[in-house]
């Protein structure tokens, strides 16, 4: 079976070509990596060709179309939310699969797996489905991230609201806090922010925040999508906008309290946000407020 290598694609960069990623995620010399590729004994997952940045992305194309062309053994598999054609050959074009959203079942399934008792008497995802079906918030419910996060929000509502609180007082905090996609989101976000804020005195959520808003606007100004930001940049550019209103905030500490919050990633030299949803809310921020 072949060894799996996963590549985020987000990290693209023209001056290291696919098998030189692929070489540096096995710790191995790129000749040993190409001779692996060859013989079809590496399968890779290049994940997210949507967020290369636009101007980056035809070369990120052509990278994968040689790799095609050049190791036909070894399985390859592109994701992207766009539709890309790729050949896997001169007359056989490589297979496209969407990812569908959870149906019913799945999302019943979901909800056992992931669901307390306490929670399922706040949000019965049964009645949920047979009373809303069709509805915009039972479809976002589809999405298995924004599912995980409305079930970590109920989870806190039953802490905060304890029994005997009545059943009522729980079930209208937690319809006011799902109104919307992002209302789940922003909750999810700042239970994260109020819980680290009780943990560590200096952390200041106001200024994550903002900070977080301004770098995501900063990436989708340079890329007008989702993408990743070199440390020396994100540096230079959080230390300016640290001079705006946060002046005793540390760009180090900024940057690793949001690694270790998972709001953002590092890998390498390189810092971009975990989850594509993080993005689309903290860019979303400065047309909101």
């Amino acid at each position: 079976m072949p060894f799996p290598v996963y590549i985020e694609l987000k990290l693209f960069s023209p001056s290291t070509p696919l098998t030189a990623s692929v070489a540096n995620q096995l710790g191995l010399p790129v000749g040993s990596t190409e001779k692996y590729l060859k013989e079809g004994r590496l399968s890779l997952f290049l994940d997210g060709l949507n967020e290369v940045s636009i101007g980056q992305r035809n070369e990120a194309i052509r990278n994968i179309q040689s790799l095609l062309n050049d190791y036909p053994d070894a399985p390859v598999i592109v994701t992207s939310r766009n539709h890309y054609i790729f050949q896997s050959n001169q007359e056989e074009q490589l297979p496209q699969f969407e990812l569908r959203e959870m149906d019913d079942e799945q999302l019943k399934l979901f909800f056992a797996k992931n669901g307390s008792p306490q929670v399922n008497a706040l949000f019965n995802i049964e009645k949920e489905i047979e009373q809303a079906e069709g509805s915009n918030f039972l479809n976002w419910l589809r999405v298995p991230m924004l599912f995980k996060m409305l079930l970590s929000m109920a989870e806190d509502i039953c802490e905060k609201f304890p029994e005997p609180e009545p059943q009522d007082k729980r079930m209208a905090v937690f319809e006011e806090r799902t109104q919307t996609q992002l209302s789940v989101i922003e909750y999810f976000i700042n239970g994260i922010f109020e819980r680290e804020q009780g943990r560590d005195s200096g952390f200041n959520p106001i200024a994550f925040e903002t900070l977080l808003k301004d770098l995501a606007v900063h990436l989708w100004d340079s890329n007008e999508q989702h993408g990743s930001i070199r440390t020396s940049e994100a540096v230079d550019f959080l230390r300016e906008a640290i001079k705006n209103g946060f002046p005793n905030t540390d760009v180090s500490y900024f940057l690793d309290k949001s690694v270790e919050l998972r709001i953002l990633k590092k890998d390498g030299m390189l810092y971009s946000f975990a989850h594509e949803e993080y993005f689309n809310y903290f860019n979303g921020l400065k047309s909101r407020r």
